[in-house]
């Protein structure tokens, strides 16, 4: 993806479709966000969470959606009960804790939330980061590529040709998918312009990411915010371009 003022070229690499030939991307790009209203929908999004989650079974294992997740983890080198995708984790911190899957980041917290009741992935990354890179999906190249990731020593994560991740240069921007995002791009309460994502591996996970992308959207165009159409990358459309004001 390749940011020119607001305007965002999308790319899905012939690599990370040879792993993962159902694997689709939803995306969409939203410009002047207002903070100001996304406490209120937090609190209205909490108070979905708790029945939601609490009518699934015990054996989260038993969601197709996470299951998807622990077998594509596992095709990319990574041990599934080690490495969780980012709504498994969510969800796992939610079950625990009513806040617990809160970061105290108002945007990421309200993105987090769709992820979590819709069970479907779901990533942003602050569009002024960006610089004008580009983003990439793609398998990991192992002797140039980097990752400084939130949280944590980059010696957690160590690099492998198997692993398909989102990358600008060859900076890693979401290891592994979705399992964790990068220092230098992520949401913060400054950020005004985003791009939002959502990737799937399965038919099931497509599904659940449409609808996620489909309402986070929504939110943002009621609230005020420009955005622009909801695209799907996939086998078939590997390219597209979003532009936003």
């Amino acid at each position: 993806m390749t940011l020119i003022g607001k305007k965002i070229s999308a790319c899905l690499h012939e690599s990370a479709l040879e792993v993962f030939p159902e694997l689709s991307v939803w995306t969409f790009l939203v410009t002047n966000i207002d903070h100001a209203n996304i406490v209120a929908q937090l609190r209205v999004m909490q108070g979905q969470i708790r029945p939601t989650i609490e009518a699934w079974p015990e054996a989260l294992t038993d969601l197709k959606e996470l299951a998807d997740w622990r077998f594509a983890f596992g095709l990319m080198g990574l041990k599934p009960s080690k490495y969780l995708s980012s709504v498994e984790s969510l969800i796992r911190r939610a079950r625990k804790n009513n806040v617990g899957w809160m970061t105290g980041i108002p945007l990421v917290d309200l993105y987090n939330s769709y992820s979590i009741c819709h069970r479907a992935t779901l990533g942003g990354y602050d569009l002024d980061s960006l610089l004008g890179g580009s983003i990439m999906v793609r398998a990991a190249d192992p002797e140039y590529d980097s990752f400084n990731p939130i949280g944590c020593s980059p010696d957690r994560y160590l690099l492998d040709e198997r692993q398909i991740n989102y990358t600008i240069g060859n900076e890693v921007a979401c290891f592994a998918l979705n399992h964790r995002d990068s220092e230098s791009y992520c949401l913060s309460e400054r950020t005004k312009s985003a791009l939002f994502f959502s990737e799937a591996i399965s038919q099931s996970q497509s599904m659940a990411s449409q609808q996620a992308t489909i309402a986070l959207r929504a939110y943002f165009v009621e609230q005020g915010a420009t955005c622009s159409p909801l695209q799907q990358l996939n086998h078939s459309i590997q390219y597209a371009v979003m532009e936003g004001q």
